[in-house]
Order: structure tokens, then sequence, then C-alpha cells
């Protein structure tokens, strides 16, 4: 559940961490603030603090963009598509280094899961964290909502050797193809790269999985045969559309009575009774009572863990059903999951679920529900009912996807009228753009360009629009600048800083990054360039000083070759490749040093690389 500061509901790295790999998903689009300003530095461990305004609100900002860049193309988001088309103004270079895929290539269908992964490193050893929520990638589910979530640490084994275990994972493996498919081919392959890391770690004890794969029924026969439930509770924000065919459908597929389910829903004085927050149609409420399932008030302050405030004003988002086997051994288990309670999520009869959707079927020894047995007494309490539009109308704008390799932007879209050209309008970093036509679902457009970078692409088709953030897939041996682009930045800090954040990772931090960032020609952790000793100093002061800067720089030139010997080892060709950039940054970072100690350590670093090259 969310705690009373939002922020420690935020994911930590466990002590010591380096993140290798990060796949997210989210039925809203990723708010750019969130990540930015709270998440991504978390994760990273950076070491600046986000700060107003002034050189270190610059600094933060360059020191976040220079730790994604390794880690481009482990960054990605899978959400539904981002209708308003609003680009994110405040962080544009943001999209460059996190890849955002929406659902849609083959047909119509709706993201709503909430699950995260992420790859970590941690010594020699590496882990794979999962959660699983119902948590949106956006500020207002931290700080306006109530949310419910699971979560485990994984550690994996080597890569080499290591036995399959796709049947184990099998409901997430399926999950997470699918998805890929829905998102796009490079979308499938970085979810590929997911499912290889599950491979290589055990299944947490005492969970099961269970998802809704648009166009495909099997969820409610899963819940049924893994629950086996004589008795259902239900706790979530929005209630569907159920009629008097697939509500029994419904129940029937669980294995649950109608008079033995249980819905906890709010009155209309109840805080959370506004529009946007918990949603029920007034046919649906009738629907439910009519055929004999219990609707108990959920009270005004309901305790929701220990640690909710009395005062909390926050809405729940949670989704959660609890069900009390008919095997008594067996005693009662907890869905923690994204789905509410709707054909939409779950599917009901022949109507096969339009969502993506992810939970976990734990034991559990939480009864709240239990203790909520308020009754509807009109017309002192009645439900909280409101009307809703019908959003399920399909979009002309299905799916789009832009990729640019450094030398051209390859646009692909999916649309429901074929017969008509979509117009796109590509915009760079500097705030130029540049308009085409994409007709037949794709296209190739020359842009070798390096400063300014291709950032979005806005199709529009008819009165639809679709806002894509351009995917930068270049390899990483073509980013020698970083890839950053924040306007008004001293390169010569932007090179500083990179070279002390390269370095931190060979050499370990000597020096704090504020120091690099004032002394701009520097870089913390770097042996310095030694300056001529004093008139009348001793000769063997300079010689001394030569020889540390020589024994540091070689230092670092091992530790380099220990870590790349690793990566080859361990077959991870993103890694490979990654190292490789870093062995070339640092032969140049030595050569611009350019006394005797640091060319030489440029020309063994150059012999090393071609072992690899």
């Amino acid at each position: 559940m969310s705690t009373p500061d939002w922020r420690d509901a935020l994911p930590r790295p466990p002590a010591g961490g380096q993140l290798r790999g990060l796949w997210m998903t989210s039925f809203e689009p990723p708010d750019a603030a969130l990540l930015v300003e709270h998440l991504l530095p978390a994760l990273l461990g950076c070491e600046q603090a986000s700060a107003g305004e002034g050189p270190g609100r610059t600094l933060f900002l360059a020191e976040l963009a220079l730790r994604l860049a390794p880690l481009r193309g482990r960054l990605n988001i899978i959400t539904s598509p981002t209708r308003a088309g609003a680009a994110d103004a405040a962080y544009p270079w943001l999209w460059r280094h996190v890849s955002h895929f929406i659902v849609g290539a083959q047909g119509q269908c709706v993201q709503h899961a909430k699950f995260w992964a992420m790859h970590w490193q941690v010594g020699a050893t590496q882990y794979l964290d999962l959660y699983v929520s119902s948590t949106n990638l956006s500020g207002a589910a931290f700080r306006s909502q109530l949310q419910a979530g699971w979560s485990c640490r994984l550690p994996l084994a080597s890569a080499q050797g290591t036995p399959p275990a796709t049947a184990a994972w099998s409901e997430l493996v399926d999950f997470l193809s699918a998805l890929g498919r829905a998102a796009g081919s490079l979308a499938r392959e970085r979810l590929d790269e997911l499912t290889a890391l599950l491979m290589r770690a055990a299944p947490p004890q005492g969970v099961e999985f269970i998802a809704s794969i648009p166009g495909r029924a099997g969820a409610l026969q899963r819940l049924a045969q893994l629950a086996c439930p004589a008795e259902l509770h239900v706790l979530a924000p929005t209630i569907g559309d159920w009629n008097a065919r697939t509500l029994p459908a419904w129940l029937a597929a669980v294995g649950v009575a109608p008079q033995r389910t249980h819905l906890y829903w709010i009155d209309a004085q109840h805080p959370w009774a506004t529009p946007g927050a918990w949603q029920l149609t007034p046919e649906s409420c009738q629907q439910l009572l009519g055929q004999g399932v219990h609707m108990h008030r959920l009270p005004h302050a309901a305790a929701w863990h220990a640690h909710q405030p009395r005062a909390d004003l926050r809405w729940s988002h949670a989704k959660l059903y609890l069900l009390r086997s008919r095997n008594a051994a067996a005693g009662w288990r907890l869905l923690v999951t994204s789905a509410n309670w709707s054909t939409a999520a779950w599917g009901a009869g022949r109507r096969t679920p339009d969502n993506f959707e992810l939970g976990v079927l734990l034991k559990t020894d939480w009864r709240a529900p239990l203790g909520w047995q308020g009754r509807f007494d009109p017309p002192a309490a009645v439900p909280w009912c409101q009307a809703r539009a019908d959003e399920r109308r399909g979009a002309l704008l299905a799916w789009a996807q832009a990729t640019w390799d450094g030398s051209q932007v390859e646009l692909q879209a999916r649309t429901t009228e074929t017969q008509q050209a979509v117009r796109v309008l590509i915009e760079f970093t500097d705030g130029s753009t540049r308009a085409t036509r994409l007709q037949g679902g794709s296209a190739r457009i020359a842009c070798r360009r390096t400063h300014p970078a291709p950032l979005h692409a806005r199709l529009s088709l008819g009165d639809e629009a679709l806002c894509v953030p351009v995917l930068d897939v270049r390899a990483p041996q073509a980013l020698a600048d970083g890839g950053i682009d924040l306007p008004g930045v001293d390169p010569l800090q932007v090179q500083a800083l990179h070279d002390a954040l390269l370095l931190q990772r060979y050499a370990g931090r000597t020096a704090p990054l504020e120091d690099v960032w004032s002394d701009h020609g520097k870089a913390a952790g770097a042996p310095q360039v030694p300056t001529a000793p004093a008139s009348g100093a001793p000769g063997a002061d300079y010689s001394l000083l030569a020889w540390r800067d020589a024994r540091a720089a070689f230092a670092v030139v091992d530790q380099w070759q220990a870590a790349a010997r690793q990566a080859f080892a361990e077959g991870e060709a993103w890694r490979r490749a990654q190292l490789l950039a870093d062995g070339q940054a640092l032969q140049c970072l030595f050569a611009r040093r350019a006394d005797p100690a640091h060319l030489l350590a440029a020309e063994e670093l150059g012999w090393r690389l071609e072992q690899y090259l």
C-alpha cells in the first residue's frame, strides 16, 4: 500500500546496486516530471538533488542525462497510446534515453497492466526485482491515490548453462510475449531480453500470476482453478457495465454464486464520490443488486493499512479480490492486480478481454473487507453512481512508432483508414520541424544530422492526432557526446562531467561532482596532468608525480579490461557494446591529457581494445 509520504513508495536500489535494465508498463502515458525529478535519480543513485533554478539545477539535469546515456535501449516503458500529443518541453532529452512504446501494432487493445522489472548488478551478483501493482507512471498515482502492490527480489543464475524455466514462468512469459507483439517488433525484442532474465531466476514461492491478454480467454478459468473460490470479496474503483448476460457468465467462469459475492462500495457522501475517481453506472448497480450480489458500504475512514493517517485524503486506486477457497485447508487468497471488475479487463462469456492486465495470487491473512459490512440505507446512504460515456470507439490512428539510427528516421503506423495519407511532423531538439506524409504504413526519411536530433513524431489523420517519441537506436559507440541536450550549458562542463562519471565506473569517486562542475577543465577521480615543479624543487618530485599518474591511469585500464572480460563471458550483446564504447571514451580521455603518462595509457588501452573489436 502507499505510505504517508508518497516518495517512500518509490522503488529503491539494493545497497551498492547498479541498474542494468528497466521495463515498466502503465495505462496512462509516463509523467516525465515524475521520472526526471524522483524515480530515475533514485534508481540511478544520482548525487545531486533536484533544485529549483540556477547552476544546481543544471548540474542535476546534466548528471541525470549522463547517467542515463549508458543505459540507452535498456530503459523501456509500454503504455496505451498518448492521444493528447503534448511533448514534455521541460525535458526534451529524456526520450532519447527512455524508450516509450505504445500498443496497437496488431489490433485494437488497451495496455492497463502495471508491471515493473528492474535488473540490478551488486558486486558479482545480479538480481531481478519484480513489481505488480495498480500504480500508473503518473504523479497523481503516487500523490493523490492509495495503491496496492506486490514485489520480490530474485537472484539470477549465471547466463552460461542456465536450464530453461519456461514452464514455471509460463503465464508471465505469455503475457510479455503478447504485449511485445502488440507494441511492435522493437518492443518485442526488448521484452525478449527480460524473458531471458526470467529464465535465469527461480519463480517466487507461493505466488501465481494471473494475466489477461486481449482477444484471448483464460484469465477467469485460471483464477477459478488456482483459487477454487467459494466466496469472493471485490475492492475496485471501477465497475464495468454489467448486464443480465455478462454478470452471470463472469461469476460462473470463476465458480462463485452471486449470493456469495461481495462488492465494497462508497455512498454518495463519501470523500471519494467525485467524477474521475470511483465509477459505477446506475444500470450496473441495478444489475448487481438485482442478481443477488451483496453491496457493502465502505466506511468513510476505513483503515487500509497501519501507516495510513486518519485524515488521508487520497482515494483508493487499488484493485483487490479476496477469495475464500472451497478447501478449508487452503484458506484465503488475495489477488493483487491491475484489473478492475469489468468485462474489458477480464472478458465474460464469449467476450474476451480488451485489456492487458496482470496480477499475483497469494495466500493472505488480510481480512479488512470482512469488517466493512455497512449497509446502504436510503435515503441516508445510497450508492455512488455516475453515468459515463462509451469509450470503446476505435481510433483511426491505432498505433505508430518512429526510430532513428543516426542516418534515417523510420516511421511505422497502423490505421483503420488505409486510403488516406497520414500527415507527419518531426520535431527536433532545437525546436525545428520537418513535415512529411506516410502512405502504406511505413516510410524512411534521411536524417543525418547528429545535432539537433529528432525528438518527436506527430501524426494526424482526419481530426485525430497521435504523438510518439523518436526512439534513438544508435549504437553506444555513436554516443561519444553523452547524448545530452541542455540549452545554455557550457560544453566543457558537460565533457568534464562525462569524464568524471566515466571514471567513477572504473576508478571510484575521489571528488564531488560539484567540484567538477565548478572546475570544468578537470574530471573527478581522474589522474590529473602534472604541473612542472616549482623553481628549485628536486627533479625527482616531477618524476614521482608522473609515476603516480601512470599508475592511476593503468589501474583504470585494468578495471576496464576486467569488466570487458566479464561482459564478453556473459554473452550480453548490449553490455559488450557499452564496454567497447566506454573503452573508446577512456582512450580519448587519456589522449586529451596529452602528457607522457596518459598518452602511454591511451596506447595500452588501444591495444587491449583491439582484442574485442
